[in-house]
């Protein structure tokens, strides 16, 4: 199985440089980021990434029209909005009064990122025979169907005709009959670590892929690429997210057919809460102009292989992790730059970074 996925990985990189990848490329990618719609200046601390546009409060309905023409012009096509509950501090009066009010909210379509902490606990493994636990479960899906999609329905982003929620971290137990119940109304997608597939013996693990509609993850596991591979997003990390994808893949079109699977994308990430070294610093993980350029294409590639069609970038604006694509002092427009070139438009004439070698080797050029 290893060399067969060598191969893979050669021949993807083969393709990437003859070109000929263009003959199979998807004819559509939904490109989905992370949206928070919190903020109130002051800022409770200090960002890793500064946003050009300054501090901004999110309940400013002009904010968020600035926000969704960047998102518009780049390729970012769906807010995944965070949602911590109705009456989590002040979170949906913001959303109300800035996102949805913005005059350009007709140009957006959204979903909703489920804050499962704040709305279920924090708890090793979510155990659904838990009938309190099941029962606001259901309840906050209710809600939403109820409430925001409803007022908003024009806007919302559906597949298979349903709204789409993503819950956003956790281990399940017992979650059949509850996640049947919940995906009766919407469209749910479930977190799961996509740098550790499953092998074919975890059957367990892969019977509970029926329980979502498609799998993605909130991020890349970057504190554990960044002690495995070093803090950089550098040539053996992107290696192992190839071979995690092609097995992702493998697995669920041989077991799981009817669950998608939605390609996580992060350029990098700064550790806020802890995980601190021997030295006392956080943890980090970043990306070069140049290594970031290697990430998209090869998401890119991933997709063409698979024939994939949804991206979700780790977030738009979440600057407190240093995760955000929104235009920063730190990055600019780099990493929005990247989504519009490999993710709408398909690739340029040269995609080997203007025929320049890359510092890895990953893309030889054709002399």
């Amino acid at each position: 199985m290893r060399l067969k996925i060598g191969k893979i990985i050669l021949a993807l990189i083969l393709l990437l440089c003859s070109g000929e990848i263009k003959a199979k490329e998807v004819d559509r990618i939904d490109v989905l980021a992370h949206y928070c719609a919190w903020y109130q200046i002051p800022w409770g601390e200090h960002p890793y990434t500064m946003p050009v546009r300054g501090f901004y409060n999110s309940w400013d309905p002009f904010v968020a029209a600035e926000q969704n023409e960047e998102k518009n012009k780049y390729g970012i096509g769906v807010d995944m909005i965070s949602w911590p509950g109705e009456l989590e501090g002040h979170h949906q009066e913001y959303m109300l009064s800035g996102y949805f009010r913005a005059y350009n909210l007709y140009t957006r379509k959204f979903s909703f990122l489920y804050e499962i902490i704040p709305l279920l606990g924090k708890r090793d493994c979510y155990d659904f025979s838990d009938q309190d636990l099941a029962q606001k479960f259901l309840s906050d899906i209710d809600y939403l169907v109820d409430t925001l999609f409803s007022w908003y329905g024009d806007y919302c982003y559906k597949i298979n005709n349903k709204p789409v929620v993503f819950i956003w971290t956790g281990k399940f137990k017992n979650f059949e009959e509850v996640s049947r119940r919940a995906r009766e109304k919407v469209y749910l997608v479930g977190p799961e670590f996509i740098l550790f597939p499953p092998n074919d013996s975890e059957k367990e693990r892969i019977e509970g892929l029926k329980c979502f509609d498609a799998i993605t993850q909130y991020g890349i596991d970057p504190v554990w690429l960044a002690q495995k591979y070093g803090d950089n997003l550098n040539i053996e990390a992107v290696k192992h997210y190839i071979r995690a994808v092609i097995q992702w893949d493998r697995i669920l079109k041989l077991y799981v057919p009817t669950t998608d699977l939605w390609l996580p994308v992060s350029f990098a990430y700064h550790d806020n809460r802890g995980d601190r070294d021997e030295y006392g610093r956080t943890r980090i993980l970043t990306s070069s102009p140049e290594q970031a350029e290697m990430f998209a294409k090869t998401v890119r590639a991933l997709l063409n292989y698979t024939g994939r069609r949804k991206v979700f970038v780790v977030s738009y604006n979440e600057h407190f992790e240093g995760t955000g694509v929104e235009e920063s002092i730190q990055y600019g427009k780099l990493w929005l730059s990247l989504i519009q070139k490999y993710f709408t438009g398909g690739f340029t004439d040269d995609v080997r970074t203007n025929g320049k070698k890359d510092p890895w080797n990953l893309y030889p050029v054709n002399k």
